[in-house]
């Protein structure tokens, strides 16, 4: 605002927590190897301005940030290799899985200007749920070739996305072709 007015009261604070938990096992003789976890992030912000008895444009402000984001997963390598062996390739797997990600957070904004107050309170939620699956595999020792496949549901729209890759490994001059 104007006249400007610069307010050494003026306080900024963040504060995050993060948690996961989870575990992974082999089964079938090491031929599947599954994992599953859920982990919580936590962030908390607050802007806090008093007002400031000299401030000629009698600002204040006390805005407030919270949310919330739950992670949860099921993941899967079922090693091909382990299960039948084809000639000239190697590191053969397929990957699979489940995940759920939920986000919420709240807003509180109370701020003052020039005697006339301002304030507003939000909420938003929203989840998405996906299933992936892809195929890796490595020919002759050189070629390593990737692909897979994510479907998603977030409120109302599923996109479905998909990736494929290669990597020549040239050995002799210590190089790689993406």
């Amino acid at each position: 605002g104007a006249p400007t007015f610069d307010d050494s009261n003026s306080i900024g604070q963040t504060s995050s927590l993060l948690g996961r938990i989870g575990g992974t096992t082999h089964l079938f003789d090491g031929k599947l190897e599954t994992s599953a976890f859920v982990g919580q992030l936590q962030d908390d912000r607050r802007y806090l301005e008093p007002l400031a008895a000299a401030d000629p444009n009698q600002t204040s402000s006390d805005s407030r940030y919270h949310s919330y984001r739950t992670d949860a997963q099921w993941n899967n390598t079922l090693h091909l290799d382990d299960i039948a062996s084809v000639p000239g390739l190697s590191n053969s797997a397929m990957t699979f899985g489940y995940e759920y990600i939920g986000d919420t957070a709240k807003v509180r904004v109370n701020e003052n200007f020039g005697g006339f107050p301002f304030g507003q309170n939000a909420s938003a939620s929203m989840t998405t749920n996906a299933v992936y699956a892809g195929l890796q595999t490595t020919v002759l020792q050189r070629l390593a070739l990737t692909g897979q496949l994510r479907h998603d549901w977030v409120q109302g729209d599923t996109p479905t996305t998909w990736r494929l890759g290669a990597v020549y490994d040239l050995k002799e001059i210590a190089t790689h072709l993406k």
